[in-house]
């Protein structure tokens, strides 16, 4: 193949791998299920020990997406890898051994909830790394001046 075809293929992959990331990336339903293993928190997990209910919001989604950003910027040994108005994933890397721990955040603006999901990349048990990461995260959101953000119940809960 060459010329015109390839780059008619080539431009046809291309946008469809961009509609694909942003329907997984792009809504809270799209974060990935935590496994397992004991090494995940979510705010969609339905197992007590994964669990942590989504924030609520009343900030516009730009100023809210904004507040995360700049947290995980400021967070150690941290990274920004994807990002949509919408959607954020980073990147966490261990401090002696350097594993990676994939940390999402998704915004729902018809409900006005944060979700999320942080979890190891390869092992089993993470100490509860996971779990103390999201709930200083969520303790860091909630205490910017002059925002309003409350804990929200996790679906999960009113069952």
């Amino acid at each position: 193949m060459t010329g015109a075809p390839l780059a008619i293929l080539l431009l046809s992959s291309l946008i469809a791998l961009g509609f694909a990331a942003q329907a997984t990336d792009g809504t809270p339903k799209g974060l990935a299920p935590c496994p397992s293993t004991p090494n995940c928190v979510s705010s969609f997990a339905e197992d007590p020990s994964k669990a942590l209910p989504p924030l609520a919001y009343d900030l516009p989604e730009k100023q809210v997406m904004d507040l995360i950003r700049e947290i995980v910027e400021s967070s150690a040994r941290a990274r920004v890898v994807a990002e949509n108005p919408l959607y954020l994933r980073a990147e966490y890397r261990s401090r002696l051994f350097r594993f990676v721990d994939d940390v999402e955040f998704a915004l729902d603006p018809e409900a006005k909830r944060i979700h999320f999901r942080s979890a190891s990349r390869t092992g089993h048990y993470d100490w509860g790394v996971n779990w103390r990461r999201m709930e200083r995260f969520c303790q860091r959101l909630a205490q910017q001046e002059g925002i309003t953000i409350t804990r929200a119940r996790a679906p999960f809960e009113n069952r």
